[in-house]
């Protein structure tokens, strides 16, 4: 009896340091205090610097593979168009993109190596998504597992959807936005802030209002972690000066770029009008459309799981404001288009590194469980999207055609193509230019057309003033515009193709593929078709 009354009290001196340490470790996650000695151990720089290295190689890898195939025709829209700016063209004015100037150095910067490479772009778009890889490491390297969850859901998530995997806007806009968002959290972590870092804040909440002018708002989380630090009101009234020094640095930038590339009346037009165009052709129908595609992900499943564990403590405002700025991003559009979604996922990835980081402090097994689920869903994704990419090169078919095109017309020949979504890529892909300010036949049909800075009418006018000297047509749309009576919805474009074929002499050349083509010649009167040989 003396030995087990022994024993219960060395028991209970030994469960008094457990009951302590636990109790201080829970304390430290309320609080929001980084480490402890139960906590992951921080990834030796040794270690950490060859991996952000490999991540710089093998994501723009990945992406550069995976543009073998046509996922939006939006990518091939703004290629266009950089395209035709590389080439002199005067961005508005000669060459029409319904998105801000910083949005085409992002299509017009890898031309300036490789024209017209699809493949270029999506390179240069791996690049943006590994430094934002890189930059979310560095900011959780105090915890391993937080590196691995962040850097496998921000670089190999979007290989899991088609629709988040093409260089698209949101991709380069997101740049900013994790530079945003990575100043907010180091002004949280450390409760003080800079005026170097508020006039950082200002020039890169402006740069993604000139990518993407919805993405602005992540301006937001940094403003409120420096209203909410712990200094006297005096510093922040600074930092606010600073933050809006930063804005007009960055917007001084903008416009001398858009008078030397450009024209100022049509980038004011496109920039601060547009929106609300676009806006207003949405429909609440639409947005209902971009909630149901993303409640068929696991996207919402990891917002709600990770936001959660993540605004325990101190970290709360953080997490809320990240979540507003998220959510006004993905639906400000008011489109049900799910590349939108991409726009969240700088905040996701801070979820997810605030939430491993603090799980590790309790239960270091759970997290890294956390971090490998992650990893081996976001990796599978990838691996059979390469796959994909490997047996369906959808793009190199359009690559054949324009190759094919090139062939066939005179140097300085132009060229419009008007059929099915994916044919931008033939038109981007050719050496001819567009003969057109809006060079895109979609643009020519509900609720685009409506939206144009020039009315339909003097559109016309410019078409059949100046005619591409080659066409490349779905034989649908040719067979309609060949018709004399028109159809009562008959869309913009059919309209112009058959003034097109009234006003100027076309031959259709003998194509494969079922691809229509059609050469002006320089008489006018009718149209004929050279039969095969």
């Amino acid at each position: 009896m003396l030995r087990n009354t022994r024993r219960g009290d060395q028991d209970a001196r030994g469960a008094a340091p457990k009951q302590s340490r636990r109790a201080s470790v829970l304390g430290q996650v309320a609080s929001g205090d980084p480490g402890s000695a139960d906590s992951d151990r921080p990834l030796p720089i040794r270690w950490l610097m060859p991996g952000i290295g490999c991540l710089l190689v093998v994501v723009p890898t990945m992406y550069f593979h995976a543009a073998r195939q046509v996922a939006n025709r939006d990518a091939f829209v703004y290629a266009e168009i950089a395209k035709e700016v590389v080439s002199g063209k005067r961005l508005y004015a000669e060459a029409w993109m319904d998105k801000p100037p910083l949005a085409i150095l992002a299509y017009a910067a890898p031309q300036l190596v490789a024209p017209r490479s699809y493949g270029a772009i999506a390179l240069f778009c791996g690049i943006t998504i590994a430094v934002q890889a890189a930059l979310f490491a560095w900011a959780f390297r105090q915890c391993t597992a937080a590196i691995v969850g962040c850097v496998t859901f921000i670089a190999f998530y979007p290989f899991t959807t088609l629709d988040f995997l093409w260089p698209s806007t949101e991709h380069f806009s997101n740049l900013f936005v994790t530079g945003c968002v990575l100043v907010a959290l180091a002004i949280t972590r450390r409760g003080r802030f800079s005026l170097w870092q508020c006039f950082g804040v200002g020039a890169l909440a402006c740069a993604t209002f000139h990518i993407r002018q919805h993405t602005v708002v992540s301006g937001l989380v940094p403003a409120v972690a420096v209203l909410l630090a712990p200094r006297p009101a005096k510093e922040k009234l600074a930092a606010c000066g600073a933050i809006l020094a930063g804005a007009a640095v960055m917007a001084g930038a903008v416009l001398a770029l858009v008078a030397w590339l450009g024209d100022l009346d049509g980038y004011f037009w496109t920039v601060f009008r547009y929106p609300f165009s676009y806006v207003a052709a949405g429909r609440i129908s639409s947005t209902s459309l971009l909630l149901t595609f993303v409640s068929q992900g696991a996207l919402p499943f990891l917002v709600v799981l990770f936001a959660s564990v993540a605004a325990y403590g101190r970290f709360w405002p953080l997490v809320a404001s990240a979540l507003v700025a998220g959510a006004i991003s993905c639906i400000a559009p008011m489109h049900g288009l799910g590349h939108y979604c991409v726009s969240t996922f700088p905040y996701i990835t801070l979820f997810i590194g605030l939430a491993l980081e603090r799980i590790a402090r309790i239960d270091l097994r759970l997290t890294w469980s956390l971090a490998a689920a992650l990893a081996v869903g976001s990796t599978v994704g990838a691996a059979t999207r390469m796959y994909t990419a490997y047996a369906d090169p959808t793009y190199l078919t359009f690559l054949k055609v324009a190759e094919a095109i090139d062939r066939m017309a005179p140097p300085d020949a132009t060229l419009s193509v008007c059929g099915p979504e994916g044919w931008e890529a033939i038109q981007f892909a050719s050496r001819l230019p567009a003969p057109n300010t809006f060079c895109m036949m979609f643009q020519l049909q509900p609720p685009w057309v409506d939206m144009l800075p020039k009315p339909i009418d003097a559109i016309f006018a410019d078409y059949l003033a100046h005619p591409p000297d080659a066409i490349i047509i779905e034989q649908g749309v040719l067979d309609a515009a060949q018709a004399r009576d028109g159809s009562p919805g008959e869309v913009a474009y059919v309209r112009l193709m058959r003034s097109l074929l009234d006003e100027h002499r076309f031959r259709r050349l003998p194509t494969a593929e079922g691809y229509a083509v059609l050469v002006r010649q320089p008489h006018a009167g009718g149209n004929q078709e050279e039969q095969p040989r």
